[in-house]
């Protein structure tokens, strides 16, 4: 059962980061140096790997060697059993990442392995027996209790000496200056939002995904492969959703004012013809025109406030702008739909996001035409100044406006409703 479990393990891992690297299994037996029919048999569940193989394929693939034999959650797999050698993944931590395996060894039997990556070295601790570790230009004598380090990205061995040996492993990888680098701009982003990118090791894949699940103001997106094995990623303030709250914050927006007012729908509400010098109206559904202006100017005080919930967005953006928002909500709101633990390789979510990070560098969103009509969905609706200009002819003054629905990150970007609180020009 536990030789079933740990096949499975390493047919799953390496078929999954071949795949997001888009090899395939000749590709990657190429940059391994080992026989196609080897990946094809582990994939195939049909072949025990050996040590040198598995290594080959992690250095390949440019992961840890846990990547491919860890089946998360569950640890201490046994990883693989050959002559005279028994390796046990025990624990792995970091970042920086550190492995941590126990070999059993048996008297007369070395092992000989291939240098890990650049910057990797190992500490052992010998548990019992003695041991010979170390490189051909450094080589340590260990005794029961004793340890040693060395760099591990030079050929290096293990070798028991006159008895059997139990060892503890530790495999130090350095830290990733393309980790670095997405950290930053995760952070950059978090705190100055922009669009962001970079390349990144297939083995940082796993912090990323754990970023996206718990970051709200920003995600991930690793989108496309290198012919070197790098993956390439996006950072995007995509922010939060925001639920619908637009009667809550109407309802706020009135307690602020003294004495009834007045609550319709739309300004064809009947009740608009039968009051007047009230201190507040809130219309629900506002569609502005400089008619309906001059309708709730004739029923509200001269001191009185007008409260609306609006479709145009932000109201001291122009078109162009509307359009940038319009393209950024469609946009994310499908980019919302894409799975964080999978590498993006779905059309229409590449779509998406090219969308999303052309709208968002573009000064003039409007130069496009086929981009508009695929992207834009409500191109006609009024834009914000042509709002403010309405209701400046009409006698009134913006004072407030408040996003209620749609997406929402710290720059207030969004394609939802505005509560929008306008009040008679001097009586703010």
């Amino acid at each position: 059962m536990e030789t079933k479990k740990f096949l499975d393990s390493v047919a799953n891992n390496l078929e999954r980061l071949r795949h997001a690297r888009q090899w395939s299994s000749a590709e990657l037996a190429k940059r391994a140096g080992v026989a196609k029919a080897t990946v094809s048999q582990l994939e195939r569940r049909l072949a025990n790997p050996t040590l040198e193989t598995l290594w080959a394929l992690a250095n390949a693939l440019g992961v840890p060697f846990s990547a491919l034999i860890e089946d998360e959650p569950v640890k201490g797999i046994r990883a693989v059993v050959e002559e005279g050698t028994i390796t046990t993944l025990l624990a792995v931590y970091g970042p920086p990442l550190t492995e941590v395996y126990h070999m059993d060894m048996r008297s007369g039997i070395a092992r000989d392995a291939a240098p890990h990556p650049r910057g990797v070295r190992e500490t052992v601790v010998v548990l019992s027996g003695r041991a010979e570790v170390g490189s051909e230009d450094f080589r340590f004598l260990l005794e029961r209790g004793q340890s040693t380090s060395f760099a591990a990205d030079v050929p290096h061995f293990y070798r028991p000496l006159h008895e059997d040996c139990a060892l503890v492993v530790f495999v130090f990888y350095p830290a990733s200056p393309l980790r670095l680098q997405w950290e930053k701009a995760r952070h950059r982003c978090h705190n100055a939002p922009d669009v962001y990118e970079g390349d990144i090791e297939g083995d940082l894949l796993d912090a990323i995904r754990a970023d996206n699940r718990s970051n709200e103001r920003c995600q991930t997106f690793v989108v496309s492969t290198h012919e070197d094995g790098l993956l390439h990623y996006y950072v995007l303030p995509l922010g939060r959703w925001v639920d619908n709250q637009k009667e809550s914050i109407l309802e706020e927006e009135t307690q602020e004012i003294l004495g009834p007012g007045l609550r319709v729908n739309t300004v064809q509400d009947p009740d608009l013809n039968t009051v007047r010098d009230v201190p507040w109206i809130l219309v629900r559904d506002f569609e502005p025109t400089e008619a309906a202006f001059h309708v709730l100017a004739e029923a509200l005080a001269p001191k009185g406030r007008l409260i609306v919930r609006v479709t145009v967005l932000n109201p001291y953006q122009g078109r162009c702008g509307y359009v940038r928002e319009s393209v950024l909500y469609a946009a994310s709101r499908r980019l919302s739909q894409w799975d964080k633990e999978k590498v993006v390789d779905n059309d229409l979510m590449r779509q998406a996001l090219e969308a999303f990070v052309q709208a968002w560098r573009w000064n003039d969103v409007l130069t496009s035409r086929t981009f508009m009509k695929q992207w834009v969905t409500t191109p006609k609706r009024l834009d914000g100044p042509r709002l403010i200009e309405m209701a400046s002819h009409a006698g009134f003054q913006l004072i407030r406006h408040r996003l209620v629905e749609g997406m929402i990150s710290h720059t207030e970007w969004g394609a939802g409703s505005y509560v929008v609180v306008f009040a008679r020009r001097g009586g703010a």
